[in-house]
């Protein structure tokens, strides 16, 4: 009989990178929130980066490598399109 395999679970950080992501990048098209994204980009960033780390370090307990990159990329696309949005608006000054 074969032995069961352990169970993988999904990384909550890489989750948490995600959401922050995705609310990040719907944000930017708000012109009052975008303070927020200097706030939740950079969050959102750290977290993703602590995900890949814990999930390189188990690959056999923990998953969700995908999503922490995905989390990372989003939060820094949105954190750069504020950043030039802001810089625009500066410009125009």
């Amino acid at each position: 009989m074969s032995e069961p395999r352990p169970f993988i679970q999904t990384n909550r950080m890489s989750v948490a990178s995600l959401v922050l992501g995705a609310c990040s990048l719907v944000t930017v098209i708000i012109p009052f929130l975008n303070f927020f994204i200097l706030l939740m980009g950079p969050l959102g960033m750290v977290l993703g980066f602590v995900a890949i780390r814990q999930i390189k370090r188990n690959p056999e307990t923990m998953k969700g490598g995908w999503q922490a990159l995905t989390g990372i990329l989003l939060n820094l696309i949105s954190v750069l399109l504020v950043v030039a949005m802001y810089g625009f608006v500066l410009l125009m000054i």
